[in-house]
């Protein structure tokens, strides 16, 4: 009986930590997506500025 009663919230326990992990792990991708685009608008950005002060 001692047993069914420290699975039970064990189990629970897993499961809540796995939900936060999966929310932390998705939530971390979409930051890294943000950022690579970023990067891009930037570089995108750094280029059409080379080129317009080149040209004066």
């Amino acid at each position: 009986m001692a047993n069914r009663e420290l699975k039970r919230p064990l189990g629970q326990s897993c499961q809540k930590k796995e939900k936060e992990y999966k929310e932390a792990l998705e939530s971390f991708n979409e930051k890294n997506k943000e950022k690579a685009r970023l990067g891009t608008t930037f570089s995108d950005s750094s280029s059409f500025f080379d080129l317009f002060l080149g040209s004066c």
